[in-house]
């Protein structure tokens, strides 16, 4: 396993653990998927690279790799979010340390200049989707490597997490009012039509640390109509919000 490898799985399994101290950190929201199985695939897990995590139950073993997505545009080398957000972090540590030569204290604020948008948030997401599904066999093998045998089963699942800067959103609008809710690709047609046809996975999990939402979602027309039977409402519009970042730094004398 190589170190980022490590540190990436090592990051998922304490990020989105889901009982510590017999407390649940996370709601766990199944469509498709039995107690027994959703149990199956959150407890137990283990560090492994390519897939992040692998758990073993008595009947499988389950392989969940991760893969991020966000809202903004993306280069070849990844997300614009990402590089800019580090751009700015950096400058701004550096205009903060000029500035306390001369003051006590300094308040630094930037703005992100990469603009959310839906379009990026859905095809951001095919090509994460995409990319890791065209790994699977590969993470298949791996697993029964690890397992010592090629007779048992494997159930392979991506987690997929949404790491848009504050979160993507959708406006509902009704006679009553407005309310805000989540975002889901799966909301997308060609994002469907894509996952339904993916038959080498077995399903999806949604990460949400911001509502502290783990979905679990089966491979399965029957479990996707009830997903968009209680996530989709006609005249919905996306909601992003625009990033500001402020350094607030005090000269230690």
């Amino acid at each position: 396993m190589t170190k980022i490898a490590s540190e990436e799985a090592k990051r998922i399994i304490e990020h989105y653990l889901v009982c510590k101290d017999d407390l649940t950190y996370f709601d766990i929201l199944k469509y498709g998927v039995s107690q027994k199985e959703a149990g199956c695939l959150l407890n137990n897990w283990h560090q492994f690279d390519r897939p992040d995590i692998y758990s073993v139950s008595s009947e499988k073993i389950y392989g969940i790799e991760h893969f991020e997505y966000d809202a903004h545009g993306r280069h070849k080398r990844g997300s614009l979010q990402r590089k800019e957000n580090n751009l700015i972090t950096k400058e701004m540590k550096q205009k903060a340390y000029g500035m306390l030569k001369d003051n006590d204290s300094c308040v630094i604020s930037r703005e992100m200049q990469s603009k959310a948008n839906e379009d990026n948030y859905k095809n951001n997401f095919i090509y994460a989707f995409n990319t890791h599904y065209s790994k699977i066999d590969n993470y298949r093998i791996r697993l029964l490597e690890r397992a010592g045998s090629n007779k048992i089963p494997v159930s392979m699942w991506f987690i997929a997490e949404d790491v848009t800067a504050l979160g993507a959103h959708i406006i509902h609008r009704s006679k009553t009012g407005a309310t805000c809710n989540l975002a889901w690709p799966l909301l997308f047609p060609e994002v469907e039509e894509i996952f339904m046809q993916s038959d080498k996975i077995d399903g999806i999990i949604y990460a949400d640390n911001y509502y502290k939402k783990l979905t679990l979602i089966k491979r399965d027309k029957n479990a996707v109509d009830e997903f968009k039977k209680h996530n989709l409402y006609p005249n919905d519009k996306f909601l992003f919000f625009e990033l500001h970042t402020v350094l607030i730094s005090e000269k230690i004398q």
